[in-house]
């Protein structure tokens, strides 16, 4: 059960016919690339959804400042926001909106943080259960050692995945990635990348320098 917890900041098969070899590896590809298209229209879904909210000039029915919020499934600790400034707005769509930024620390199931999620702006579509930032988004992957940068991202705090449609820059210890678009793990795995427009090797861009 997802909760959402405020806490102050203070505080064999060798031997097959090769017929039948074809027809597996055949069935791996289809299952491949169904799960690929799955994915593909889930982001689809998710972007399409947050584009068709009318998020309207309404004035907040709370606001709180230095605010520390803990997000846990079944009593483990999944992530953690931190911000500046909240503000509570109940509509038609109800959110919680971050005008000056939001910090977000995700966790695994040792405790121990994975990755880190900064951005400008954000607003928490709680009804959906979704999460957009916006300006100068980084999300950092610590055990790897791999950076997102993007202008708008969406995390979604129930399947604990992330999805964009603009521009992205992925850093890795080896090269540099650019494209547009993506749909990967909130810890940056498992991503597929839409649009890949260059691809760098870190020991080239030392080079050019």
């Amino acid at each position: 059960m997802n909760q959402l917890l405020f806490v102050p900041a203070d505080s064999h098969i060798a031997n097959l016919a090769n017929g039948k070899l074809i027809m597996i590896k055949k069935s791996f590809l289809f299952i491949a690339i169904a799960s690929a298209m799955a994915m593909l229209f889930s982001c689809e879904n998710k972007i399409a959804t947050i584009k068709a909210l009318d998020v309207a000039d309404t004035l907040p029915m709370e606001v709180i400042y230095n605010i520390n919020m803990i997000y846990s499934d079944s009593g483990v600790v999944k992530a953690k926001v931190l911000a500046e400034l909240m503000q509570s707005i109940e509509d038609t769509n109800p959110r919680m909106e971050f005008p000056k930024g939001l910090k977000a620390y995700f966790y695994n199931k040792s405790g121990q943080i994975i990755s880190v999620l900064k951005s400008k702006y954000g607003i928490n579509h709680t009804r959906l259960g979704l999460v957009e930032v916006r300006d100068s988004v980084e999300l950092f992957n610590k055990s790897k050692g791999e950076k997102l940068n993007t202008q708008k991202l969406i995390w979604d705090r129930r399947t604990h995945k992330i999805y964009t449609d603009v521009d992205i820059k992925i850093t890795t210890p080896d090269k540099v990635i650019f494209g547009k678009g993506l749909e990967a793990e909130e810890d940056l795995s498992k991503r597929i990348i839409h649009n890949i427009s260059g691809e760098i090797l870190v020991e080239e861009e030392r080079d050019s320098l």
